[in-house]
């Protein structure tokens, strides 16, 4: 089990981490799913960058499920650079602890500079908050340089239903990869349990392999 500092980690699934104040990439089909999952533990505001004429929609019902929706900005963007530009204002300025931003071009590493200098001068100005993290969900596989850990995240076939202990509950499972972090590298695979009741449990199998 690894022990890091709450207060520079988010832990998001047992024993795997984000290290707050910088900037992650997810990519897989699934992405949008492990950014719910991330978002589940987040109790401040959150804030989701996309393009307006994007195809790829994002369900209250289900966003709801993991994420109060009274703390999820939705900002529609017109073009890639729009979204960087927003991104990087809402570190700079702290008005959210995490922010996602969707891309489907791979941005140059003078926009990552940016955006990680954005969260450093976050931090400065606000000592008493968390630093902002940002990640950012990239419809392509390509490796972003300059981010802080790279996750690849798909689900694993065959939905399946159960009956146990006279409850009914919905399974669903993701193979989750990292292949990029100074704390992690492994592979793991997550499953997700919710009930007819709404209740929804989430495990992970697996184990993480510490590089530090």
């Amino acid at each position: 089990m690894l022990h890091l500092n709450r207060s520079e980690y988010i832990e998001f699934l047992p024993n795997l981490f984000l290290k707050r104040g910088k900037i992650h990439q997810i990519t897989g089909s699934a992405r949008f799913t492990l950014a719910l999952i991330i978002g589940n533990v987040i109790q401040d505001q959150i804030t989701w960058v996309r393009l307006e004429r994007s195809n790829e929609i994002l369900y209250p019902e289900g966003v709801s499920d993991w994420i109060t929706l009274n703390n999820l900005i939705m900002v529609n963007t017109e073009n890639e650079e729009e979204s960087l530009w927003v991104m990087e204002e809402f570190l700079k300025s702290g008005v959210s602890s995490l922010v996602f931003c969707q891309l489907n071009k791979l941005p140059k590493y003078v926009n990552l500079r940016r955006l990680t200098l954005s969260t450093k001068r976050s931090k400065e100005e606000n000592k008493s908050m968390l630093p902002p993290t940002g990640i950012i969900l990239s419809s392509f596989d390509h490796p972003i340089s300059g981010v802080e850990s790279r996750w690849s995240i798909n689900p694993c076939p065959n939905q399946r239903i159960f009956s146990g202990d006279n409850r009914f509950f919905l399974e669903d499972k993701w193979s989750l990869i990292c292949n990029k972090s100074r704390i992690i590298e492994s592979s793991w695979v997550v499953v997700s349990k919710k009930f007819l009741n709404g209740k929804k449990i989430v495990e992970v199998c697996g184990n993480s392999k510490k590089i530090r």
